[in-house]
């Protein structure tokens, strides 16, 4: 399995990334957003990620529409 999932999207104030499509079997995620438009604030954060512990779907809201890159990165594991 890839080390990163990377999802685009375009203008979105509400973005959901079915587990389905990541594809990690687990909730212990790290999830990153690189924003991609001219002129908004460097260090833009989203106002709201959850990970849902079922589906394993990864939402992320934020206060204005955005456009950019989620990245979904599991953690490293502690275990030998």
């Amino acid at each position: 399995m890839d080390s990163h999932y990377v999802y685009s999207f375009d203008n979105q104030c509400y973005v959901t990334i079915p587990g389905r499509l990541h594809g990690y079997q687990t909730p212990a995620l790290h999830v990153f957003f690189d924003d991609h438009c001219p002129g908004h604030p460097v260090g833009v954060s989203p106002e709201y990620v959850d990970i849902h512990p079922a589906s394993l779907d990864v939402t992320v809201v934020f206060a204005v529409p955005h456009t950019g890159v989620i990245v979904v990165v599991p953690q490293e594991s502690d275990a030998g």
